[in-house]
């Protein structure tokens, strides 16, 4: 909100964005990767397509495309970021750099596919499909720029993917951001509205540039391709790749006319052409200093390491990225690729464990690896259990909806005893029972690295609750304990209430669904009158009741750490409502509270309403049955 005066000096101005609710395009995949689907890839493919096509019909090039600046709203693409984009008009295009600057955005339309490729699970019966597209996306990403298609040629190979795969993709609406001239592209309008016509490139020879010119340096290069010196700066610390080696041949092919998609405009160019060893584009980790050589190298292993991923080649994968970080040219993507791991969703599953195991025994660049969902079973287990004892580099392992069972489990809990690096472990989901719960608890007592270990979803039950809050007490170590949907009853809730009152590192615990009840919940908040660490509690789906509300209550109005308390679904009602409401009024700590599903009427949303009001800090997400759902 701006305030003006009644006769001001100045007029103040605003820009006002559109709200985005997914994040960035990056973001989104490293978040959704395991829910998304070949359909969203096509989807997702097609609509960045779309929209640099219409870019290019209306004589605009963006030069800058890359996962930060492409953001998810409603799970579609929308574009921003126009820092570095040049309208072709009149001046601008009478080099045939016109052509080179759109297949640039031809290249990072071929990178970004690639990259979503590397980031979405498919289902096996798109096997063929896939093939195209991974056509489409490396034709994208051939070294010479007039080798690459023209963008309305990705379009149409895209949309013949999704005919020929029968995929329900509806015409989405695909909008590109710009804070000054905000404008909408809907699919009916790409393919029906833009007036694209095929106008004759006509070809001047009164350039002054001699035949085998060197450029000397990326400025010259920028003025020969007329690029705005504001932009110029940014693409040359953006990292455009520039050697000595690229010359200015002629070219015979470039005397010929041809033919160029514009928006009705007569385009005239000069007879020569850039010719580099590799292609000028805007990755921004390449280091200008690369030499031709060492940069193919670098491209060749990266290739390979990527098909030995594809075939379980593990070991392999990894000596080849040890080559990799090697050379000294090596990129901070290579670095993290080297060290990170994502082989979920049955990207590795039992068959080809051995090839792993291979690599975690080797201990050389490894330190996260994601195994989630992969079948491993008890036997898959054990095995990696062996491999933990041996490495010392993984700090990271995601071992969640493995079926691992008590005795994978059990095997695991032995590794911990004994593994001296690992940092955080997700267990979660693997039918480990009181048993398994039992011997992981033994393991925290001796463990001294463990931070963060996940054992939601394993019927770990009173017994295994117990165990492990006992084990709290003496662990020194871990701060974030997930124990969700366990059934840990109030035995359990006692249990953990009781290690809280002497554990002093612990700082998150989730609880959610495990049936504490009314005792369970007046114990933990007890607790929290005594503890001094925790700072995020999780209590939602317990059935706490108006009883337990008034006990956190109480709770709130002593304790100086919490900042995040979840309370969503445990039937508080008003009394336990209003308690909480007084004691918000006192809380000088708490930033976010969940009150939704717990029947505290109107008066009591009211009330919450007050609270928020005075207190700005915090926020509230709260629903009525009779209100509706209220974010304070």
């Amino acid at each position: 909100m701006v305030l003006l005066d009644k006769k001001p000096s100045i007029i103040p101005y605003m820009l006002v964005y559109e709200d985005v609710n997914g994040g960035t395009l990056r973001s989104y995949l490293h978040e959704n990767s395991q829910h998304l689907s070949w359909n969203d890839m096509i989807k997702f493919s097609l609509q960045i397509a779309n929209a640099v096509r219409y870019l290019h019909a209306k004589g605009i090039v963006n030069l800058g495309l890359h996962l930060e600046n492409i953001f998810m709203h409603n799970n579609n693409i929308k574009l921003a970021d126009y820092g570095l984009s040049n309208r072709l008009n009149g001046q601008a295009v009478k080099y045939q750099y016109l052509g080179f600057y759109k297949k640039s955005d031809v290249y990072t339309v071929g990178n970004l596919m690639q990259e979503m490729y590397n980031n979405i699970p498919f289902a096996e019966n798109v096997v063929g499909p896939i093939d195209k597209y991974i056509k489409i996306y490396k034709d994208c990403l051939c070294n010479g720029p007039n080798s690459r298609p023209e963008i309305q040629f990705i379009v149409s190979n895209l949309k013949s993917l999704i005919v020929n795969c029968n995929q329900n993709i509806n015409g989405n609406d695909l909008v590109i951001t710009h804070p000054q001239n905000p404008f909408i592209i809907q699919d009916s309008m790409v393919y029906n509205s833009i007036p694209l016509q095929k106008s004759p490139m006509h070809i001047d020879n009164t350039s002054n540039i001699e035949p085998n010119h060197t450029l000397e340096s990326s400025t010259e290069l920028n003025n020969l391709l007329e690029i705005e010196t504001h932009n110029a700066d940014i693409l040359d610390n953006r990292g455009i790749v520039f050697d000595r080696h690229y010359s200015i041949e002629t070219s015979a092919q470039n005397r010929e006319t041809f033919s160029s998609y514009q928006d009705n405009t007569n385009t005239h160019v000069n007879p020569f052409e850039i010719t580099t060893l590799y292609p000028i584009y805007l990755p921004h980790t390449i280091n200008s200093t690369i030499s031709s050589q060492t940069y193919n190298n670098l491209e060749n292993m990266r290739k390979e390491v990527r098909e030995c991923f594809n075939q379980g080649k593990f070991l392999k994968a990894l000596e080849l990225y040890e080559e990799i970080i090697k050379n000294s040219q090596h990129s901070a993507k290579d670095q993290k690729s080297a060290s990170t791991w994502d082989l979920s969703w049955n990207r590795c599953g039992l068959e080809k464990l051995n090839e792993l195991i291979k690599a975690l025994c080797k201990n050389t660049t490894l330190t996260s690896l994601n195994l989630y969902l992969n079948n491993l079973g008890s036997e898959g287990g054990k095995a990696l259990a062996d491999a933990l004892c041996k490495n010392s580099t993984l700090t990271y392992l995601e071992l969640g909806n493995n079926n691992l069972g008590s005795e994978g489990g059990k095997a695991l809990a032995d590794a911990l005893c004994k593994n001296t690096t690992l940092t955080s472990l997700n267990l979660s989901a693997n039918n480990l029972g009181s048993e398994g719960g039992k011997a992981l608890a033994n393991a925290l007592c001796k463990n001294t690295t463990l931070t963060s270990l996940n054992l939601g979803f394993n019927k770990l039950g009173s017994e295994g609750g117990k165990t492990l809050a006992d084990a709290l007490c003496k662990n020194t170590t871990l701060t974030s304990l997930y124990l969700g949907f366990n059934n840990l009853g109030s035995e359990g809730g006692k249990a953990l209430a009781d290690a809280l009152c002497k554990n002093a590192t612990l700082t998150s615990l989730d609880l959610k669904h495990n049936n504490l009840g009314s005792e369970g919940g007046k114990v933990l908040a007890n607790a929290l009158c005594k503890n001094a660490t925790l700072t995020s509690l999780d209590l939602g789906n317990n059935d706490l009741g108006s009883e337990g509300g008034k006990s956190l209550a109480d709770a709130l109005c002593k304790n100086a750490t919490l900042t995040f308390l979840n309370l969503f679904y445990n039937n508080l009602g008003s009394e336990g409502g209003k308690a909480l409401t007084d004691a918000l009024c006192k809380n000088t700590t708490l930033t976010y509270l969940d009150l939704r599903n717990n029947y505290l009427g109107s008066e009591g949303g009211k009330a919450l309403a007050d609270v928020v009001c005075k207190n700005t800090r915090l926020k509230i997400d709260y629903f009525d049955y009779f209100s509706g759902l209220m974010r304070y």
